[in-house]
């Protein structure tokens, strides 16, 4: 008699929880190793994670949850007791989780294990295996107890403390001033962090002692976000903050109080850190909630568990380690201008050698139009079931982001930004034909003077429906072009971070199904624009004009002027046409476009 599904998503479910088992004690080894294994951080990333999974579990992953009060998102885990200040973490941390769920690097693995136990994997199948999944990864992840009785029995303590039931042991105060030199730590005269006791008369410009605690560097990073202003995009400030945020973990655990005791080990110590990192922590929510110690525990087991250095799965790529070395030193420079008494850091022995431009260049794909052809064969172009089954072939065209916003990039070379970013009257009527004015605006800005640049509408765009398109949006009153892109609630989000965010998966799924696939995809659709106008004749002067980067050489920056329409418009023609086969139809838009309603993701 062959498993029943029952019986097959038990088997699911037990996996799962194996692994999770494992998983866990390998972080609480790590940990151990480190003498962080009772750390309340850990605790804390454990039910955050926790809940998000229980969340997808309970309310499955087709529809983000709103999580705003009264939302079925916020009752649910208020109606758990999850306190209030836990639930902007686990927001984030379900929304991550929700969209990889429905990435084909989620499912095809998962697929797989359910083919090798006679599971069908069909759709209804599919999210019974997601839920079996979801709920394994929250029962471990929720049942703390074990891992962490010796922290909740301490906090039991406290608690009675606080309440005046009992009086707790006062915790020893170590003198770490001269740890590093070998002496006996001893107990100090308590002090004021605020005001170390060789600085204590002496404050900065802003009113911190000179000798800045570094338990106050993320306030005092915040002010450094608001003085770069536009400077950052949002992104750059997340990045810097958490190299930051790590530095400042690494000089707490070399018990550094204060930025007067900084030495240049301590810089060294954390890019010894970055080296230790595993390669996708980016990507992991739960890696990210995790302090150092255990991310450093973790690295050392996957090297000494490794074949060899080269093998074991960690360490950042040398332009992300130098990016937040820079973070890190750029920082210090703050600090310092504002007079607080920080040594200054030697990069040159620690940071990566900077690539080339023309081996950076190589990294990127240059997908020709061979390819680009056959990615507009995805059921987004060439038709889907409907405005929520975009992933499916079938008789509906749906005109929004994911359908313009590609065809702009590879016909035009634009940025993701730019595209992102287009407000409706950017789009002009002008002596030689429709076009494009691309210029700072509200939701964007740009990366250079050069990127200010007016481009001619290429002629498939038009044939598909772009300038109808652009007066129906128009008609609504929406001034974003790609109004779903745009966040209501957060006016500093990057709108090609979401259309990223929206297209990534499909295009991923599609090339699990036998489509194309290159890496850093949106960005590639760049450089192949680039390199396939190069191989048609088209002068890189021309190019540089085209794409809006800054002039190859003085002669071509000051002497003279960008290529006019007529020119652009000539050149731009010697990109094969790549979408012959989509049919032109009638507009039509995303559901909560039209009703004027926010995008589900927001």
């Amino acid at each position: 008699m062959g498993m029943t599904r029952q019986d097959g998503l038990r088997e699911l479910f037990k996996a799962e929880i194996d692994r999770m088992n494992e998983m866990m004690e390998d972080l609480f080894f790590a940990a151990k190793t480190t003498g962080n294994h009772f750390n309340p951080a850990n605790l804390e990333a454990d039910v955050i994670n926790g809940w998000a999974y229980r969340l997808l579990e309970k309310f499955g992953t087709a529809i983000p949850l709103s999580f705003e009060v009264e939302c079925d998102g916020y009752k649910f885990l208020r109606a758990q007791g999850v306190p209030d200040d836990f639930i902007p973490m686990i927001s984030d941390t379900y929304e991550g989780e929700r969209l990889s769920a429905r990435s084909q690097y989620f499912e095809k693995p998962l697929k797989e294990e359910m083919q090798e136990i006679g599971l069908k994997t069909d759709r209804l199948n599919l999210e019974l295996a997601r839920t079996e999944i979801f709920r394994a990864k929250a029962d471990i992840l929720l049942n703390t107890g074990p891992r962490y009785q010796l922290i909740q029995d301490q906090s039991e303590i406290e608690m009675e403390a606080e309440a005046g039931r009992i009086s707790p042991a006062p915790a020893p105060i170590e003198n770490s001033m001269h740890a590093d030199a070998g002496e006996t730590n001893t107990p100090a005269t308590p002090t004021d962090l605020d005001q170390p006791l060789d600085q204590q008369d002496e404050l900065a410009t802003d009113g911190y002692p000179s000798c800045l605690p570094v338990t106050k560097f993320l306030e005092l990073f915040e002010l450094h976000k608001r003085k770069k202003g536009k400077e950052w995009k949002a992104g750059t400030a997340k990045d810097v903050c958490v190299a930051v945020r790590m530095f400042q973990d690494v000089l707490v655990f070399n018990k550094v109080e204060h930025t007067g005791e900084i030495r240049q080990a301590h810089i060294a110590a954390f890019r010894d850190l970055l080296s230790l990192l595993p390669k996708n922590y980016g990507q992991s929510s739960r890696l990210r909630t995790l302090p150092f110690t255990v991310l450093k525990g973790i690295g050392e087991k996957w090297l000494e568990d490794a074949d060899d250095d080269e093998t074991a799965k960690v360490g950042l790529e040398a332009q992300t380690l130098r990016k937040h070395m820079r973070a890190v030193d750029g920082f210090r420079d703050f600090l310092a201008a504002r007079g607080h008494q920080i040594i200054r850091f030697e990069m040159k022995g620690l940071r990566p050698a900077k690539k080339r431009a023309f081996d950076i260049a190589s990294l990127t794909p240059t997908p020709g139009p061979d390819k680009t052809a056959a990615m507009f064969r995805m059921p987004i172009f060439a038709g889907c079931q409907s405005d929520k089954r975009m992933d499916e072939p079938g008789p509906v065209t749906i005109h929004n982001s994911l359908y313009y916003m590609p065809m702009l990039l590879v016909y035009l070379g634009m940025r993701r930004a730019e595209v992102a970013g287009l407000m409706v009257d950017e789009v002009l009527e002008t002596a030689n034909g429709p076009a494009i004015e691309i210029k700072a605006n509200e939701i964007r800005s740009l990366k250079n003077k050069q990127s200010d640049r007016m481009l001619p509408l290429p002629p498939e765009v038009l044939r598909l429906g772009f300038l109808d398109y652009v007066n129906e949006i128009g008609s609504l009153g929406y001034s974003a072009l790609f109004p779903e892109l745009v966040n209501p609630f957060k006016k500093d989000a990057d709108p090609g971070d979401r259309f990223y965010k929206n297209f990534n998966p499909l295009f991923v799924q599609n090339a699990a199904n036998g489509g194309p696939s290159w890496m850093r995809v949106i960005h590639a659709m760049r450089h192949g624009h680039a390199d396939t106008l190069k191989q048609n004749g088209v002068s890189p002067v021309l190019i540089e004009d085209i794409q809006g980067r800054d002039g190859m050489s003085e002669t071509a920056v000051r002497y003279t002027n960008p290529a006019g329409l007529p020119l652009l418009k000539e050149n731009l023609t010697k990109y094969p046409v790549v979408t012959a086969h989509l049919v032109s139809k009638p507009i039509q838009l995303l559901g909560f476009v039209k009703a004027k309603k926010p995008a589900p993701w927001f």
